[in-house]
């Protein structure tokens, strides 16, 4: 009808994870279980391979970048690359985190968005959270 206005109405963009997220300590069979893989068959396994490997590209960026260093350790000559995770300040795994979200292969995105919660303060993904915290606890560094 004339003069008639077509109202939309646009969902809000914020929203919180589709699965309730896991402990970093709780083991690889329960991160399975609530994204609802299944060991057994071979394209979950691969799934979980695809989203590793992104996991252990982000740990090495991590690892590798003076960015990545609490304030205090930034600039000290004797503190060199590999880091180890207690050199780590938190933003930047949350940075991390947010950029394997954002370049991740699109087998990896769709269940990665399981885990992606704009709807608290700071944007977060607790899928990928796991994935890099384990990864992060396998890295052993020898001096």
């Amino acid at each position: 009808m004339p003069g008639n206005i077509l109202q939309i109405e646009v969902a809000s963009l914020d929203m919180a994870p589709q699965l309730a997220p896991l402990a970093r300590s709780d083991s690889k069979t329960k991160f399975f279980q609530r994204l609802g893989l299944s060991p057994e068959r071979k394209s979950d396994n691969r799934l979980y391979e695809l989203m590793k490997d992104e996991a252990v590209q982000g740990r090495e960026r991590i690892l590798s970048s003076p960015n990545s260093l609490l304030p205090q350790l930034r600039g000290d000559p004797d503190i060199r690359p590999p880091y180890s995770n207690i050199q780590i300040c938190e933003s930047a795994i949350h940075a991390e985190i947010l950029k394997i979200y954002r370049e991740a292969s699109p087998e990896t995105k769709t269940m990665y968005e399981k885990g992606h919660d704009t709807e608290s303060f700071n944007e977060e993904n607790w899928i990928i959270r796991w994935m890099l915290c384990k990864s992060l606890s396998m890295m052993i560094v020898v001096y």
